[in-house]
């Protein structure tokens, strides 16, 4: 049997592959997400174009590497994850964030195989957490 083993080294930063929709109408990407998808090193110059599929109640999210028309910037902190103010975007889809703030996991997407171009596409698929919650207590 061949193996091909990777060292893993023990860190004390938090292992949160999630993404965030805040209460204050932020996308949050933490240190881990980041670093993972290496989206410092798309450069300085970071945005992010968005989409989203009403039907699904789905948010796909795309790293672009340049500014350009109708995106959204993304802070990038040199030592921490990364944010991005979507305000607008939550407002022209009717996205309450009272009800859908929280953390997310995604699925990351080549752009052909859901109809977009350009770079990989993270989805989110929103829930409604004052339901879930809801449902929870009645069981």
């Amino acid at each position: 049997m061949n193996y091909n083993f990777l060292e893993t080294p023990n860190t004390s930063g938090k292992v949160i592959d999630t993404i965030t929709l805040t209460a204050n109408d932020y996308f949050s990407f933490p240190t881990f997400f980041v670093e993972k998808h290496k989206l410092k090193e798309l450069g300085a110059e970071l945005y992010a174009r968005l989409y989203f599929d009403k039907q699904n109640n789905a948010i796909a999210i795309q790293f672009v590497p340049e500014k350009q028309a109708n995106l959204y910037k993304i802070n990038v902190s040199p030592q921490y994850g990364a944010t991005c103010k979507i305000k607008s975007f939550l407002l022209n889809n009717e996205i309450d964030t009272d009800t859908y703030a929280g953390k997310y996991e995604y699925k990351k997407h080549k752009p052909s195989d859901i109809g977009l171009e350009g770079q990989d596409v993270f989805v989110i698929s929103l829930g409604n957490k004052k339901s879930e919650s809801t449902e929870e207590n009645e069981m």
